[in-house]
């Protein structure tokens, strides 16, 4: 069982196959959640219809909707499992030749994916770097911490 929580938001079908009402669930306490684009299988209501089936950890739902869309009219969202909100991704920046996460000093995040940080942080940040506002703003907040006991 996983530990991450996705909304789903998605369309259904009319008779035509054309999209039809929104829908929205919640899946929750998995570890990954996509679409995967399908034709309604025979037997079933609008079969033929492209639709994209939701495929929760590699197991593909028929939609009715415990999750599926009218193709292309889906969307899925990671959320923070307690507060329900949209999860922001992390972002990375490069301090003295490391790439940190940018909550970790309230950097602003040049990077969205840490090869990508990593890649053009290494021999003094070749790629790119902070303003010296925002390494001053880090510089400050460092030596008012200098002199603070850590001890827990």
């Amino acid at each position: 069982m996983g530990n991450k929580c996705f909304r789903v938001k998605a369309r259904g079908l009319n008779g035509d196959c054309s999209p039809s009402g929104y829908f929205e669930e919640i899946i929750r306490n998995v570890d990954s959640v996509v679409f995967e684009r399908k034709n309604v299988p025979s037997g079933r209501i609008f079969a033929g219809c492209p639709y994209d089936y939701v495929v929760v950890d590699g197991v593909s739902r028929y939609p009715n909707f415990e999750g599926g869309s009218a193709a292309g009219y889906g969307e899925i969202i990671e959320i923070d499992c307690e507060t329900e909100e949209e999860k922001k991704p992390d972002k990375y920046d490069c301090l003295n030749a490391a790439c940190v996460l940018s909550t970790q000093f309230e950097t602003p995040g040049i990077y969205s994916y840490l090869e990508d940080c990593e890649t053009a942080c290494g021999t003094g940040c070749s790629g790119k770097c902070l303003s010296n506002k925002d390494w001053q703003k880090i510089q400050d907040l460092s030596g008012k911490l200098k002199n603070k006991n850590c001890k827990q």
